[in-house]
């Protein structure tokens, strides 16, 4: 697939940063792409038209980063934006009781803790699915923060929100993806 983008790229220097971003970033962009549409197919067209894009009309943007945190950033939010604008026309959002009460003092771990217990129970495709399938506000917060590691200013800047809800709705979300692995008979956190 490279090689297609590479077709679109005149200038060599243009193609080697092409393809160094394309390395660096595309495995990542399938993770944020494949947590807001759901499955593999859809974010690999995701991710594809997104590099497209990049390698047709924006270039010159991407030419202009010096950062490589900035980088990523880009990368990341124009396959989250171009996978949201896909979804937009058959979008639905989950009733999901109040959650409130699951954020009392049994749920709520340190973070360390809850990546340890997630990690030495559950596999990384099986806990994307679980925290998909929450309320979007919590699985955006949930996904940005333990699978693509950006800390939480980073996450409210990210999502546009303050900084105090985004970490509400962490606490919230990981008191709710709590609960959805003890249903599911996948962890147990024990005090």
């Amino acid at each position: 697939m490279l090689a297609f983008f590479l077709t679109l790229i005149e200038d060599e220097n243009d193609r080697q940063l092409f393809e160094r971003i394309y390395h660096s970033y595309r495995s990542q962009m399938m993770r944020v792409v494949i947590g807001v549409l759901g499955n593999e197919a859809d974010a690999e067209d995701a991710v594809h038209e997104t590099f497209c894009k990049v390698a047709e009309k924006h270039l010159d943007t991407v030419r202009a980063i010096c950062d490589e945190r900035d980088m990523r950033n880009y990368m990341l939010k124009a396959a989250k934006n171009l996978a949201l604008n896909s979804r937009r026309g058959g979008s639905r959002r989950s009733n999901v009781e109040d959650i409130d009460s699951l954020a009392d003092d049994e749920t709520c771990i340190s973070d360390e803790d809850f990546v340890d217990e997630l990690c030495s129970e559950d596999s990384y495709r099986e806990l994307v699915a679980v925290i998909r399938g929450l309320d979007p506000k919590y699985s955006q917060v949930l996904y940005l923060h333990f699978v693509l590691e950006m800390p939480m200013p980073e996450v409210a800047e990210y999502l546009d929100r303050k900084l105090e809800t985004v970490k509400k709705q962490l606490v919230r979300g990981k008191a709710l993806l709590a609960e959805k692995l003890k249903e599911n008979g996948r962890v147990t956190f024990d005090d």
